[in-house]
């Protein structure tokens, strides 16, 4: 198991560092950086590569997409977004990507693309019902991308290239993360506008059509970093990664 770190901000320098930790040996090692320097960056790995998207770089949003191929240690382009963004959610889902949402000239987007690898191609699907899911918390579950953000659910559903709405967390946070735990969909953390954060987790309950809460976090925060330990890891710390924007 090997965890990826890549751009960010550091004070007013914009990163395009890349970094691997083997959990094996438990070491960070530093790899080539990527061409762009930014942050607000969506990422993803599928089929061998790192994919980062969008992002800001100071002075504009990208559209950008760079590519890592973890074989060979390099980066390339591939086609851009049709859409300039910072702080979207990007998954892989099915051999696809899909840019989600995200934020450009003053307006939260609810716009959504499908990259094919195959034929390096961008194609606009449905957008989302609702706005203002920048810098929110995405991932698939039941076969389906699932994006909540304050106050709001809803999932994609692929053959009829739909967004469903789904059941609105019990609370009106923003900034939450989600993530997949023994098969149950959760959101961790998030902000009601105050940057104080929360303590709040909550695990969607298909069968009751609705999120229940679960057992708080000892620490309130927002826009938190989000990971999943596995059995192979002797320090659990060594799998704990980040997902912000």
């Amino acid at each position: 198991d090997k965890i990826y770190v890549c751009g960010g901000q550091r004070e007013q320098y914009y990163m395009n560092e890349l970094d691997v930790f083997d959990t094996t040996v438990e070491e960070w090692t530093s790899l080539k950086p990527m061409k762009y320097a930014r942050h607000g960056i969506g990422i993803a790995a599928l089929d061998g590569y790192i994919y980062v998207a969008g992002g800001w770089d100071s002075e504009k949003r990208l559209s950008v997409v760079e590519r890592y191929s973890i074989e060979r240690d390099e980066w390339d382009e591939v086609s851009p977004m049709k859409y300039e963004r910072s702080g979207l959610e990007l998954v892989a889902h099915n051999g696809f990507l899909y840019a989600i949402a995200g934020f450009r000239n003053g307006t939260y987007l609810n716009i959504v693309e499908k990259y094919d690898p195959k034929h390096d191609e961008w194609i606009r699907i449905a957008n989302t019902n609702h706005r203002d899911y920048s810098s929110s918390g995405a991932a698939v579950y039941m076969d389906q991308i699932f994006i909540a953000g304050e106050n709001k659910c809803e999932a994609y559903n692929e053959e009829d290239n739909i967004w469903e709405i789904k059941p609105d967390p019990t609370n009106f946070l923003g900034g939450r993360r989600l993530v997949v735990f023994e098969n149950r969909l959760m959101t961790l953390g998030g902000s009601n506008g105050n940057w104080k954060g929360d303590k709040n987790v909550q695990v969607l309950d298909l069968s009751e059509n609705r999120w229940i809460n679960f057992r708080e976090m000892d620490v309130s925060r927002c826009y938190p970093a989000v990971g999943v330990v596995t059995k192979k890891c002797s320090n659990p710390q060594c799998l704990v990664h980040s997902h912000l924007h």
